[in-house]
């Protein structure tokens, strides 16, 4: 499936600084957020997170420092995210956890995998209001859904 045209999703005036980097949402929203995926750049291909940007996220946002860990202490199971909360501050206190022993490409993959089932549980607490829906689209990937 190729993007859609840029222009579909920035009708009118672009707002970029000097470089082309996107200053506001197609909701003319500021784009303040540390990580940013997508559209970055006016007129530009999208652009994924970096692994080291995963990593920071599991970290700062759902507590959890990935670790690997023996593929038996997960059931056979190359990765697994465990959600948890500190029962003294209620802070996110999460376990993102890989297999030891993958490929460098395969450990950033599944690590950003289960990041992914953070996220997802952290989203579904953000309100939804006001925010533009797309054609709805399954958004379960084939590993977790056993396709």
């Amino acid at each position: 499936m190729s993007p859609r045209p840029f222009a579909d999703d920035y009708k009118g005036e672009v707002l970029s600084d000097g470089s082309g980097t996107l200053t506001h949402t197609v909701d003319g929203q500021p784009i303040t957020a540390r990580h940013v995926v997508g559209r970055r750049t006016a007129g530009k291909p999208d652009t994924a997170i970096t692994p080291e940007g995963v990593d920071d996220i599991s970290e700062n946002v759902l507590g959890a420092v990935p670790q690997a860990v023996a593929k038996r202490e997960m059931g056979g199971d190359a990765g697994r995210y465990i959600h948890g909360v500190d029962p003294v501050t209620g802070d996110p206190a999460s376990q993102v956890l890989f297999a030891k022993g993958l490929k460098p490409g395969v450990q950033d993959d599944t690590i950003a995998h289960e990041v992914s089932h953070g996220i997802d549980r952290l989203a579904k607490y953000i309100d939804q209001t006001n925010i533009k829906t797309e054609p709805a689209t399954s958004s379960m990937c084939a590993v977790c859904s056993g396709r």
